[in-house]
């Protein structure tokens, strides 16, 4: 999934629960936290602008967009450029 300023990730949970979305570069250094905490049921969308933790824009590139439940993992690639 290509994405210039920012990429929208579709969340969808059937039970309430604890819910981690990171960022990872191709090295697998974690760059990102975008979400950390419970949801509830439904649908919603989480939304990375391309920069890290501390806030830098992040070079063109791929990334990894790991979604982690206590019972499943998502891992979605998206590709930055500007």
């Amino acid at each position: 999934m290509p994405f210039s300023s920012e990429v929208r990730i579709p969340v969808t949970l059937t039970a309430p629960q604890r819910i981690q979305v990171m960022v990872y570069d191709l090295l697998g250094q974690q760059v990102r936290t975008l979400l950390q905490g419970h949801l509830e049921v439904g649908q919603t969308s989480v939304v990375w602008d391309g920069k890290n933790d501390a806030g830098n824009e992040l070079p063109n590139g791929v990334y990894w967009v790991r979604l982690l439940t206590p019972t499943s993992s998502h891992t979605k690639q998206v590709i930055r450029i500007r």
